[in-house]
């Protein structure tokens, strides 16, 4: 704002600067408001929805409706994951209100907001499939632009809703770092075991590896010393060390179960 003002005076013939050249310089400068927005800030606008918009003119809720579909576009290929990460969390607050009250009939039109706030975004995926799938439909942003803030709406209600602190970072790019790390290990697995079984990546993690390593568990934590048993089931399905120690852990699906080994 103050090197704006300065560019302003540089401009200026005179050494002056009226209160109306500053008004009509401020004016120019928030036309472009929008661009200066962050992805968190872009978010909290659209699924906040019509916040603030209660009794005010047609003029005001088309503005409001024109700066949602804009703020999308801050980071179009961020957004989605943005308010698919934020959409409900606008809706804590008031289905705590309501549960507190015991309002059935507004926790009926509750659940009813929250399933076309979920429809919707499942559009806006539709949609973004079309987009950056084969057909490459690039047309389709608009329509998308305006699902997310459709997404809002419904989230927030005909007056809005309110997101309590910071929006939260979309987990969906750490949970697929995680999902393709999975993969790559399932992958290795079948490349070493294909010799001797014949199943693709899901039969082997579904039916092989939950078998493998409840024999390994037993051999490993037998009282008696198996360990020839154990290195000749290795040999026999053509398995490493990192295999068994490492790699077989990682598709645990009880946490807490005990691990084949722990490091220290």
């Amino acid at each position: 704002q103050v090197l704006n003002c300065l560019q302003m005076w540089s401009k200026k013939k005179t050494n002056s600067v009226t209160y109306k050249d500053l008004k009509e310089r401020q004016s120019t400068i928030n036309k472009d408001e929008i661009l200066r927005v962050s992805m968190f800030d872009a978010t909290k606008i659209i699924v906040e929805g019509r916040r603030g918009l209660a009794g005010a003119a047609t003029k005001t809720i088309k503005d409001s409706l024109y700066k949602r579909s804009d703020a999308f576009f801050v980071d179009y290929s961020m957004m989605g994951l943005m308010v698919h990460q934020n959409y409900l969390k606008i809706m804590i607050r008031e289905y705590q209100e309501i549960s507190r009250r015991k309002d059935e009939a507004r926790m009926d039109e509750f659940g009813d907001r929250m399933h076309d706030a979920t429809q919707t975004m499942s559009d806006f995926v539709i949609g973004e499939d079309l987009i950056r799938g084969g057909d490459q439909n690039w047309s389709l942003l608009p329509y998308i632009s305006m699902m997310a803030v459709k997404t809002g709406y419904h989230a927030g209600g005909q007056n809005g809703g309110s997101l309590g602190g910071f929006p939260e970072f979309s987990s969906w790019l750490g949970k697929n770092s995680s999902r393709g790390k999975k993969a790559r290990l399932l992958k290795e697995m079948e490349y070493h075991m294909n010799y001797k079984i014949s199943s693709d990546t899901a039969d082997l993690r579904l039916y092989y590896l939950p078998l493998l390593r409840t024999r390994f568990m037993n051999l490993m934590t037998s009282e008696e010393s198996k360990t020839t048993e154990a290195i000749q089931l290795m040999d026999e399905y053509g398995l490493d060390r990192n295999d068994i120690l490492e790699n077989m852990d990682e598709f645990l699906m009880d946490r807490k179960a005990k691990k084949l080994w722990k490091p220290g």
